[in-house]
């Protein structure tokens, strides 16, 4: 997935990010889990949710 800042003032670009997100984590439902796995896992999700914000910021935000 990629989505660019563009025009958007940082609010309205993560807004956009966060829908996104919210309407793909129903498409990937979570099972049962009693081993400690799933909090790896949304570890994990979440890092790559920062991943994908921070590389769609504009270049002026490319100190960060």
């Amino acid at each position: 997935m990629s989505l660019q800042q563009g025009t958007d003032d940082i609010s309205t670009y993560y807004t956009k990010l966060k829908s996104i997100w919210e309407e793909l984590s129903g498409y990937k439902p979570t099972l049962p889990c009693t081993c400690g796995s799933l909090q790896q896992l949304q570890t994990h999700i979440e890092s790559e949710y920062v991943m994908s914000f921070l590389m769609g910021l504009n270049d002026s935000f490319s100190q960060i």
